[in-house]
């Protein structure tokens, strides 16, 4: 893997800010989706929809907060990051850069969809409630896309920039070298990550359908396969790859719940 030189500390604080806006951005678009998912489900208190805004844009600059500083450091110190967005600061050509990522990313976030789709339809959807199965598909498709850019930039920021690239680093430390992160170590960060990813998804699903054996095993693996595909898109092209994989990925489910209903 090429490692990329350290950012400087004007062009760190750039991109933190840039990531901060893109973080709050995508946290905000996820209200109206959450807020349906919830009231349809007739799950926990009900709370009021500029209340939800308020919490979430708070929460969200906090953990964001973190998880860029972190996410920045660590992914700067083992070739990782976001090369697009970097150049683009820096004032260098990124036309080239962001088209060679950008097929490869939009193809594998359809491959992604398609896992999760067949993965449900032929494993976890039969064993469901019809209630539950047409759940996302009462949510209007504007609420659906809306909530893509929180999983295409927020959670890939928590997701890869954050938790993925703080693993990487961590797991790297005992056999360092010149030469960067093996593939073998990305793999296992890949892995690590992923169930990190699908445990994360818990709570939505608890708010949503509630947990149970079937429940949790349909949460783990429908958003861990996916998440192995968005890793590897990371550490191959950059954060901006996985991000476009992602919001691909779940514009596809988003709108295949939406024709499922009509």
């Amino acid at each position: 893997m090429e490692v990329r030189p350290v950012a400087s500390h004007a062009l760190w604080w750039s991109e933190f800010l840039v990531l901060m806006c893109m973080g709050l951005f995508g946290a905000v678009c996820a209200v109206p989706y959450s807020s349906s998912i919830t009231s349809i489900a007739g799950r926990g208190r009900t709370v009021p929809f500029h209340t939800r805004l308020i919490l979430q844009v708070v929460q969200s600059a906090l953990l964001l907060a973190v998880a860029i500083s972190l996410g920045l450091w660590s992914a700067h110190s083992i070739g990782l990051g976001a090369p697009a967005l970097e150049s683009l600061l820096s004032h260098r050509p990124i036309s080239p850069l962001f088209l060679s990522m950008l097929l490869p990313a939009a193809v594998c976030g359809v491959i992604a969809a398609v896992i999760a789709l067949l993965g449900d339809a032929l494993f976890f959807a039969p064993r469901l409630s019809l209630q539950v199965r047409n759940l996302a598909s009462n949510v209007a498709l504007w609420q659906g896309i809306l909530v893509s850019f929180y999983g295409g930039i927020t959670e890939e920021i928590f997701a890869r920039l954050f938790v993925f690239s703080s693993l990487a680093w961590l797991l790297s430390r005992p056999w360092q070298s010149a030469a960067g992160l093996t593939t073998s170590e990305l793999w296992l960060t890949n892995l690590i990550v992923a169930a990190i990813f699908g445990v994360a998804h818990l709570p939505i699903t608890r708010a949503a359908i509630g947990l149970t054996p079937l429940t949790i095993a349909r949460a783990l693996a429908l958003n861990g396969a996916p998440s192995l595909i968005f890793g590897w898109l990371y550490w191959r092209y950059g954060l901006e790859a996985s991000m476009i994989g992602h919001f691909c990925a779940d514009v596809v489910l988003q709108s295949a719940g939406f024709l499922k209903k009509n």
